[in-house]
C-alpha cells in the first residue's frame, strides 16, 4: 500500500513540474531601424497567423522604434512592420523557450528609386 501511495506521488510531483517548464503565453519586443540604426518612430507593426494572414494584433512603434506584444498564445507568427520609404520587413516568429523573445534591432531597407 505504501508503494503505490508513493508511486501515485511521485507521478503527480513529475506530471506538476513538467507542465510548469513552458509557459503557456509569452512577450515579443523588439526595436524598429533603418539601415543607419535610426530609430522608426510610428511603424506600423503587425503579428498575424501565418497560416492566412490573420491579423492577430497590431501596434505603432514608440519614439525609439520599440515595440512589444504581451500575452500571446504559443505558436507560429508571422510579423510584418510597414513604415514610409522603407521596404515591409517580414519574418516568420516562432515561440521561444521561456517567457520573452526580444528580435533586437530590425533593419528596415529604403525604398531606392529614381523618378524621371
Amino acid at each position: 500500500m505504501k508503494f503505490l501511495y508513493l508511486t501515485g506521488l511521485l507521478g503527480l510531483l513529475v506530471k506538476g513540474l513538467s507542465a510548469q517548464t513552458t509557459p503557456a503565453r509569452f512577450t515579443l519586443k523588439g526595436q524598429a531601424v533603418d539601415t543607419t540604426a535610426a530609430a522608426l518612430n510610428g511603424a506600423t507593426v503587425m503579428l498575424l497567423t501565418p497560416k492566412d494572414s490573420a491579423l492577430v494584433n497590431f501596434t505603432r512603434t514608440s519614439e525609439t522604434g520599440a515595440f512589444s506584444f504581451k500575452n500571446l498564445k504559443r505558436g507560429p507568427y508571422l510579423l510584418k512592420i510597414s513604415f514610409v520609404g522603407s521596404i515591409p520587413f517580414n519574418r516568420i516568429i516562432g515561440p521561444p523557450d521561456g517567457e520573452m523573445l526580444d528580435l533586437g534591432q530590425l533593419k528596415l531597407k529604403p525604398i531606392s528609386k529614381e523618378l524621371m
